[in-house]
């Protein structure tokens, strides 16, 4: 066995000086005393953004060449009966109901969280007139196809585009009523939810290895608290000063 020496005890200092270059744990680092606990964001993932974005503007140049294509011919006899108006208004109201994807797709990972808080205002008003723009208008029209067939006597009559654009502002004056008062009321908030702790896919060993190095450390810290100590004992029973101790 070869003799290495690990530290020094002065009995006048009643000092101990640890030379800890000569002690060495296996490893690359020192051993963990406990579980790494890592927080992480749960964001939207980017590739799914990206594909439901990509998605997302075809449709809108889908509804833009419609759109176009309705006002280019809205004098003509088949779209001039179809209410051209009201499927300008269909059209509007889905490209806003696309537009809110962008913006239901941004989470804390891209925005702050000041800007968080008024991005869920703006994209749940905009999906609700959206949505409240489309279908009214959809309703308006299908109200309008039951009104004259319901008509017994088959009399001639007559329901405007103003009349069924008066229908469409009602929808949506009591939807802007609702989301006002919620605005005022109990206006959307950021907060964050803590979820149980789960172990990283694929990464269960390294969790293990680190649970069973935590354990030897604290069994290597023991046994040096222990050999201090025993050191110290040994060497004020000897009572010399500056005694150089050696340990095998």
């Amino acid at each position: 066995k070869k003799e290495v020496k690990v530290g020094e005890f002065n009995a006048i200092l009643d000092s101990l000086e640890i030379i800890n270059n000569s002690i060495k744990f296996q490893g690359i680092g020192p051993p963990k005393d406990r579980t790494i606990v890592q927080r992480q964001l749960r964001k939207i993932s980017l590739p799914l953004y990206s594909i439901l974005s990509a998605l997302t503007i075809l449709g809108m140049i889908m509804a833009s060449a419609f759109l176009f294509f309705n006002i280019k011919n809205r004098n003509q006899k088949l779209i001039k009966m179809s209410s051209p108006y009201m499927n300008n208004l269909i059209i509007l109201g889905g490209m806003l109901s696309y537009a809110s994807i962008f913006l239901f797709g941004l989470d804390g990972s891209f925005v702050s969280e000041k800007t968080f808080e008024t991005l869920c205002t703006v994209r749940t008003w905009i999906l609700t007139v959206g949505y409240t723009t489309a279908f009214g208008a959809m309703f308006a029209k299908t109200w309008r196809v039951h009104a004259i067939f319901k008509n017994v006597k088959m009399k001639k009559k007559i329901i405007k585009d103003q009349k069924l654009m008066v229908i469409v502002g009602g929808m949506l004056l009591i939807d802007l009523c609702i989301l006002i008062c919620w605005q005022v009321v109990d206006p959307l908030r950021r907060t964050v939810e803590k979820y149980n702790m789960e172990v990283p896919s694929g990464q269960l060993g390294d969790v293990e290895a680190e649970a069973q190095q935590a354990d030897e450390g604290k069994l290597r810290d023991k046994a040096m608290a222990t050999s201090r100590q025993q050191l110290t004992e040994a060497i004020h029973r000897e009572n010399l000063p500056g005694k150089r101790m050696r340990a095998t």
